[in-house]
């Protein structure tokens, strides 16, 4: 596993996103790569962002370190704002810091952030989502 995190910071955007989906592919197993993980959630390439972020929500680890990543992730807005949502989704009640700013997107105009917003306030605080009329 430490060759795979190795290849997290390579130059080729390849590498690593193989790299990441091998990680992703592991699962909790991967626990060890989330701290190198989570900075690749804000890279140039938005491949390697979503791929990281799908693996961060797959290894389900170390929330310390991946929830407030992905919830100040939430802040940029990028095509793949859904993605982050799901990602904390998988954290569950876990993620219940992320709850402020999952609530700021249940009027999103993107239907994909505003239905991953749904689900993902109804898996981290279903009393949230119930406050909010999701049901």
């Amino acid at each position: 596993m430490p060759e795979l995190i190795g290849l997290l910071g390579d130059s080729d955007t390849n590498v690593q996103v193989t790299a990441i989906v091998s990680l992703y592919c592991i699962g909790a197993a991967a626990q060890d790569a989330v701290p190198a993980l989570a900075p690749l959630i804000n890279h140039t390439n938005i491949l390697v962002r979503a791929q990281a972020k799908f693996a961060l929500g797959r290894i389900h680890s170390q929330p310390t370190v991946a929830v407030p990543a992905l919830i100040a992730n939430l802040a940029l807005r990028d095509r793949n704002t859904h993605v982050t949502l799901q990602a904390l989704a998988e954290f569950g009640t876990e993620a219940k810091s992320a709850v402020p700013a999952i609530v700021s997107l249940l009027n999103d105009p993107n239907i994909h952030v505003r239905s991953s917003a749904n689900n993902a306030l109804k898996r981290i605080d279903p009393e949230a989502a119930a406050a909010a009329g999701i049901r």
